[in-house]
Formats: C-alpha cells, structure tokens, sequence
C-alpha cells in the first residue's frame, strides 16, 4: 500500500499480537498501519512482521531491524493474528483478509516460502497450533453469527488444513489456546548450581547437526547430559566422567527433528539447562 497513487507516508500505530520465535531473537507480531492519502482519506491494514529484539551471537540486544511476512499486500487486505507452530522454528499460521472481506486461516512454511489455506472463514480465526502441530484451535462464528472454538486437521506439512475435518468443540468462546498438560520440575537455585551454569559452553546454538559442549566442574566425576523436545520426552542421553574436571564433546544430533529443545546436564544435586534451537536436519 505504501506505493498506492496519492499516498505520502505511512505509520504502525501500534503493534498486537506478539511472541517470540524458538531462537529467542525475533519477536512476531501484527500491526494497525494507517497511511494518509492526499484526498484526506486513509488506508488502514494490518500486516505481520519479525522484529530483530536480541543477537544471540553477541549476547546483546538486536538491531531493531524489522522484516515482513508479506512486503506488498495489496490494498484493502490485511494479514493478523500470528502465531508459531509448537514444534517447529518456521512454520506459523495467521489470519487474512481480503479486500472484499473474505475471511481465512493460512499456514506458512517461511524456510520453504510456502503459504497454503489452513481453513476458509468467516472472521478472524486468532489460529492456535495443538501441541503436536496436527491441528489448529481456531475462533469460527456459527451460522454467521454464534461465536464458538473450532478445530481442523492439518496434513504432514503442518500448514494445510483438511476442510472435511472441522468441528465445532465449544460454544460462546473464542481465542484458545492450546496447552500441555503436564508435571514439571523447577530446580531450586543455588550458588553451586550457578557455578556449574557459568563453567559450561554449549556451540553452535542455533544448530543444524552436531553440538559442542566444554564444561569445567569440581563439583564430582559422574555426569549426567539429558536433551529434552518440547513435549518433555527425553531424545538423548549420556552420562559422562570428567575425572579431570573437564569435558569437551562433540554431539551428533542429526536424527532430530528442526525445532526447540532443552539441553539439561546435572550431576544428582546440582542441575543446569540451555535451550537449544536445531535448524535443519
């Protein structure tokens, strides 16, 4: 809309729906843009973009440099509501609306630059990922007018939706969220801990195959390294001996998925974690 005939500039007035991406980098969000035209109207639209918050490499904050999902919406569409898949770094799914306000639910792929129909609507959707990526929870309204939660099914590539398999799962409701329940256990903090977090090194991260972990500790011979998916289920472990108080290792992880995941290394009383983005297999 920016290049539109009779427009001089144009301003986000201010910024929605916003999550963190798996790296810990890039903050996801939508904004309402308001672009003043010569003929005292305005264009107003949402769009979606990536905000450079934090620069893993140098420990500090990002740049502030802002990429968008789509860079020329045509006039009169909008794009909202966005949010990641639970299990990988670059699928997400988001609403869309088009200039004669048709309403639909798109997943997209950004690695692949895919972009497919998750579910064809009738109003902003506010789409959620179950925690295993095969369905979206998503606001739908009933006979054009009830609003109620609606789930689909997605196929393998996580941003196609199965139009057969809507259904209905809760009325007068809207926004879900989809959560895992779960047990979860907080390791208490303590001034030992902290020494061993500050004696570890863990590179590259992000990753694509293989990790590297050099860890100094005086506080016992046995080890133990544990690598935790987003579920909570254990896809790697080994127990180590650094006799000579230190470790240094190379880990092949090639045989997991792209995705978030928690490296955990404790040795019985003492415990420390990092999370670990893997990128590509």
């Amino acid at each position: 809309p920016t290049t539109a005939e009779g427009v001089n500039s144009g301003n986000v007035k201010y910024a929605d729906a916003m999550e963190w991406d798996f790296s810990g980098e890039h903050v996801l969000f939508d904004a309402f843009n308001q672009i003043p035209k010569e003929d005292g109207t305005d264009i107003e639209f949402w769009d979606i973009g990536f905000l450079k918050a934090w620069d893993n490499a140098s420990n500090d904050f990002g740049d502030g440099t802002i990429a968008k999902l789509i860079p020329q919406l045509p006039e009169g569409t909008s794009i909202g509501n966005p949010t990641f898949s639970k299990n990988s770094p670059y699928i997400l799914a988001f609403d869309f609306r088009d200039a004669d306000n048709n309403y639909f639910i798109l997943g997209a792929n950004i690695e692949k630059n895919d972009i497919n129909t998750i579910f064809e609507s009738n109003t902003w959707g506010y789409p959620n990922y179950a925690r295993l990526d095969d369905k979206v929870v998503f606001d739908f309204l009933n006979n054009g007018t009830d609003q109620i939660l609606a789930t689909i099914n997605l196929q393998s590539d996580k941003i196609t939706g199965d139009p057969n398999s809507a259904v209905g799962i809760l009325n007068t409701a809207k926004w879900g969220v989809w959560f895992a329940p779960g047990n979860r256990d907080f390791n208490t903090a303590t001034e030992e801990s902290s020494l061993l977090d500050e004696n570890l090194k863990v590179f590259p991260n992000p990753f694509d195959n293989n990790i590297n972990i050099e860890l100094t500790s005086n506080f016992g011979n046995d080890l133990n390294i544990s690598i935790f998916n987003m579920l909570g289920q254990k896809v790697f472990q080994q127990n180590i001996d650094i006799s000579g108080n230190t470790y240094n290792a190379t880990i092949n992880l090639a045989n997991l998925l792209p995705g978030n995941y928690l490296l955990q290394i404790s040795n019985g009383n003492l415990l420390t974690n990092r999370k670990l983005l893997k990128l590509s297999n």
